[in-house]
């Protein structure tokens, strides 16, 4: 057999032709899916569905020949119309689509799919309140249809998730900015204190008088003159390590450690982590469930409470001590605090970074038990989990 060769200008017009047919078969298809009650042409050896002017069948490609007196109906008129306010907006030539639709919605208001058409134009576009509304007026002409239901669902879905996060951003704002006044305030009334506290009490100048014979001379300088006692003597006003920033520090430590929390027990809920903007402190409250016995529900507490006390000890310098509350859960009963440790940044990182030198009992400096989770007195010291 000898070889076929396509000539340069046929293996250049093969990509067009296939992007077109491409357009042209998703679009029938989408329109199949949606039209109903409709009359459709059908090919005549394979039965697939065709375009009104369809010359070539896009499934069995015979010839799709008509009768010589077959002429498109009104519903065929339609039907073309909507397909091609379809492709044209696959093709996001959005203004003709909606030209389309519009012709077809003023011959025949109640078309239910030239309503479903404008909906997905207007989701296409981004204007999903539009969509809402169209997608409505068509499952009031149309209440059966199921794919226009699952759209609008999808569109409502889409447009509370983008309010509710607009809302939550806006809600951080407001929250900083009333931090940023209190602290501002709070700056404000102690150089105000100050200031009023020094410039009030003025030292009384000693009375001159003379020496007389036997008495003792008053000492030179005033070194024994009264000094200025108010409430901001002695008193120095404390640098807060955190300011109007604490509340975005919370709110990214608490998903670092759920993160961490997944990747060592999936079992392990952290609910909340509070930061003291004052001293620094790092608060962490877990929730572990109670295991079969005392000694491997404790082991297991300090092995998930070491790691997560020292992501947070290195998650920001400001922070200087670290303390962890896990309550213990059970079946049939409300939870119960199981532990109270506190650690310090550097004595947790040497626990994460050298797991083989210390063990997770050491990352804690102080450590308070439940007592019924509380170890023997004469117990040997961790040794890991059984």
């Amino acid at each position: 057999m000898g070889e076929v060769t396509l000539s340069r200008p046929q293996c250049l017009s093969r990509p067009r032709q296939w992007v077109e047919e491409h357009l042209e078969k998703r679009a029938h298809f989408a329109m199949m899916s949606i039209l109903s009650g409709e009359a459709r042409q059908q090919c005549r050896h394979c039965g697939h569905p065709l375009f009104p002017e369809a010359v070539h069948c896009p499934a069995c490609r015979r010839a799709a020949t008509l009768d010589a007196d077959e002429h498109p109906s009104a519903g065929d008129e339609v039907y073309l119309m909507l397909v091609t306010a379809n492709v044209l907006r696959l093709r996001r030539q959005y203004e003709l689509a909606e030209a389309q639709c519009g012709e077809v919605l003023r011959q025949h208001p109640r078309n239910a799919t030239a309503h479903s058409v404008m909906g997905d134009i207007a989701r296409d576009r981004g204007n999903y309140r539009d969509a809402i509304e169209w997608y409505k007026m068509t499952l009031d002409l149309a209440p059966d249809s199921m794919a226009d239901r699952k759209k609008l669902e999808a569109v409502i879905d889409r447009v509370y998730k983008r309010d509710g996060r607009s809302m939550l951003n806006r809600l951080r704002a407001d929250v900083s900015i009333m931090l940023v006044a209190m602290v501002a305030v709070i700056v404000l009334v102690t150089i105000a204190v100050l200031v009023l506290g020094r410039g009030g009490m003025v030292a009384p100048e000693p009375a001159a008088a003379e020496p007389s014979s036997g008495a003792f001379a008053p000492p030179p300088g005033g070194s024994l003159a009264p000094r200025p006692v108010g409430p901001a003597a002695g008193v120095s006003a404390m640098v807060p390590r955190f300011g109007a920033e604490a509340l975005s520090v919370e709110v990214a430590l608490l998903e670092g450690l759920r993160e961490q929390a997944r990747i060592v027990d999936p079992n392990c809920e952290v609910r909340e982590v509070k930061i003291d903007p004052l001293d620094g402190v790092a608060t962490i409250e877990l929730s572990m469930p109670r295991l079969w016995s005392a000694e491997n529900t404790r082991n297991t507490i300090l092995r998930v409470a070491a790691p997560l006390a020292a992501v947070a000890a290195e998650w920001d310098g400001r922070i200087s001590q670290v303390r962890v509350r896990c309550a213990v859960r059970q079946d049939g009963q409300p939870p119960q605090l199981g532990l109270v440790a506190e650690a310090g940044p550097a004595r947790a990182a040497d626990v994460l970074h050298a797991p083989g030198v210390r063990g997770p009992e050491e990352a804690f400096a102080q450590i308070w038990w439940h007592p019924e989770l509380a170890p023997e007195p004469n117990a040997p010291p961790y040794r890991g989990v059984r």
